[in-house]
Parts: structure tokens; C-alpha cells; sequence
């Protein structure tokens, strides 16, 4: 299962984003800020990653 990063801080948008992707068989990692994103982004391999 390919891991992504989905940066969103709308959290009305985010969701419905990683709903989505989750539906693909995507493992979505949801960060709702920059300073999340970039622990994540350092502490976990991920497949892709994208800023929104």
C-alpha cells in the first residue's frame, strides 16, 4: 500500500481528500500543518507527498 503525505489545513477539504484517497487503497498521512508535515516527512518513508 503506497503511503502518501496530504498537507491540507482545511480540515473539511483534508478529509474529503483523504477519504478519497484512502478508498484507492492509498495509506494517507494527513498533516495539517507545515511543522507536521516535515516530522512526518522526516520520520516516516513515504511513496509521494504534496503541498496543497
Amino acid at each position: 500500500m503506497a503511503r502518501l503525505l496530504l498537507l491540507e489545513d482545511d480540515p473539511v477539504l483534508g478529509q474529503a481528500v483523504a477519504e478519497a484517497l484512502e478508498q484507492h487503497g492509498f495509506r494517507v498521512l494527513w498533516a495539517k500543518g507545515e511543522e507536521e508535515a516535515w516530522s512526518l516527512v522526516l520520520g516516516e518513508p513515504l511513496d509521494a507527498w504534496s503541498w496543497t
